[in-house]
């Protein structure tokens, strides 16, 4: 009969024991689990932020080979383009007849050529396009540099610099831009 006793006695400490968590795990496994989902939601605000700057230099881009494009399928001997993209016209000067740079001032200072967005954009050798989905949206500044080299009657290559960047002047930001340059030869 004692050792009945002993044995229900022992079989009731294993069971206590086996009783589960105590409050004070409980509550440091809550802290720990707190602590990690605060760390994760605070990075979700600078993934959006990323993401925006992302979708801008894509567009950006996008914008800026499809102006090359249009520019490079004109004569040599034009002097305007009319560039169209997403519904929108735009007449823009492409080189004069002369030899020379004409248009934005074309730069090397990284070792790469660039148009330069310092200072006032040249009239005639740029746009802004504005995303006509979202009119509220900064838009992309497009700025066009032009070398001519003539021989003879007129010219016999183009080099054109096309730069493209957006301004978002609400959130104090400034894109780099983006460059695409190319040839046109006779």
């Amino acid at each position: 009969m004692e050792s009945n006793r002993l044995l229900v006695l022992s079989q009731r400490k294993t069971q206590r024991g086996a009783t589960g968590f105590s409050l004070v795990e409980v509550m440091i496994a809550t802290l720990v689990l707190l602590i990690g989902i605060v760390a994760v939601a605070q990075l979700v605000p600078v993934t959006i932020n990323r993401n925006q700057l992302n979708r801008n230099d894509s567009k950006s881009t996008v914008v800026a080979e499809q102006v090359l494009d249009q520019i490079l399928s004109q004569k040599i001997g034009d002097t305007t383009a009319t560039i169209n993209l997403d519904g929108q016209n735009f007449v823009i000067q492409i080189g004069g007849p002369g030899a020379g740079a004409t248009g934005s001032a074309i730069t090397n200072a990284t070792g790469q050529v660039g148009v330069s967005f310092a200072g006032a954009a040249v009239p005639g050798y740029n746009f802004v396009l504005f995303d006509p989905n979202n009119p509220s949206s900064p838009g992309i500044e497009v700025r066009l540099g032009v070398i001519t080299r003539v021989a003879g009657a007129g010219p016999v290559s183009k080099r054109f610099v096309v730069g493209a960047w957006r301004r978002d002047n609400s959130q104090n930001q400034t894109f780099s831009p983006v460059i695409f340059d190319g040839f046109v030869q006779r």
